[in-house]
């Protein structure tokens, strides 16, 4: 039997499930420095990173919804703006895709800052990264709540780990950068968000929800803002909490 042929019942998928089982397995078992999900390389053995968030690593679960909806969305021409970056994953995928020059990530941790960098340089690339959080205001810092798990830090809701961190303005930004392809995943904040936002040029939004924490009429709220702003969603792209939408 030549390498790549397989007994008819035995199918290419069933196969290649196999394979990703048993490297999951082994990531779980040998805990390595480096991993790759998606073709990123990504840091798993960090101070930034919960025990959680590692084993989600080792799992391939960490954004993976996302990644798959750019990956049949983005194109090499769009300019990305991605507000709420965590540990740069999905920014250097962008990165390869765009050029460095078309893509900003912005993220309010700083303490992800060096984990970013440092999955960033794995990947060859260098985005723009601004440290602050965004708002639709004219504040010049704001309080982020920490969490354990890094992607559950807000700025909605009350934690006794706190920062005080700088601000930006998001619709500055925008008609700074022009962007054409907007990602959103804000914990929560969308909700003031989504009716503050200006969004000209803008002709692509990837947008996730977090009804656990804003209720699903508040979640529902976010998406008809969009739709009242001439965005149409596209449900075959779309994910339950990860919401995809053109105009």
């Amino acid at each position: 039997m030549t390498s790549g042929n397989y007994p008819g019942f035995v199918s290419r998928e069933i196969v290649n499930g196999g394979r990703n089982l048993f490297r999951r397995m082994a990531r779980t078992a040998f805990k390595p420095e480096i991993i790759k999900n998606g073709g990123i390389a990504l840091v798993a053995r960090h101070p930034a990173i919960s025990d959680e968030m590692r084993k989600i690593l080792y799992l391939n679960r960490y954004e993976i919804p996302e990644l798959e909806i750019l990956r049949r969305t983005l194109q090499g021409t769009d300019r990305v703006l991605e507000v709420g970056g965590g540990i740069g994953f999905l920014s250097a995928y962008l990165a390869r895709i765009c050029g460095d020059a078309n893509v900003t990530m912005v993220e309010a941790n700083p303490a992800l800052e060096p984990l970013i960098r440092k999955n960033h340089a794995l990947n060859c690339v260098a985005p723009r990264l601004i440290l602050a959080v965004a708002t639709c205001g004219e504040c010049k810092s704001a309080t982020l709540f920490l969490a354990e798990n890094f992607w559950a830090s807000s700025t909605v809701g009350q934690r006794d780990n706190k920062v005080v961190v700088p601000a930006v303005n998001l619709n500055s930004l925008i008609e700074e950068l022009r962007p054409t392809y907007l990602i959103l995943d804000v914990e929560g904040s969308e909700v003031e968000m989504a009716p503050a936002l200006r969004l000209d040029g803008v002709e692509k939004l990837l947008v996730e929800l977090h009804p656990h924490a804003t209720g699903n009429a508040k979640a529902n709220e976010v998406v008809q803002h969009f739709v009242r702003a001439g965005f149409l969603v596209d449900f075959d792209r779309s994910r339950p909490n990860q919401v995809y939408l053109t105009r």
